[in-house]
């Protein structure tokens, strides 16, 4: 998943990548095709990605 930043908007990639340098994101799962985590914003938010053959599937 070498580009997998340019499946997110600007602004949304910006935010997310501040959260994890602050440490409010917990990777509870991953693999080359998924991702769970638990992010801690104004809530706590629990995500999934899933990645299929360089296609971002599902962002929950």
């Amino acid at each position: 998943m070498q580009n997998w930043k340019s499946y997110f908007e600007g602004k949304i990639l910006s935010r997310g990548l501040d959260y994890y340098e602050y440490g409010d994101v917990r990777i509870h799962d991953s693999s080359p095709q998924h991702v769970e985590a638990q992010v801690e914003g104004s809530r706590t938010y629990n995500i999934e990605l899933i990645l299929k053959i360089h296609t971002l599937l599902q962002c929950l």
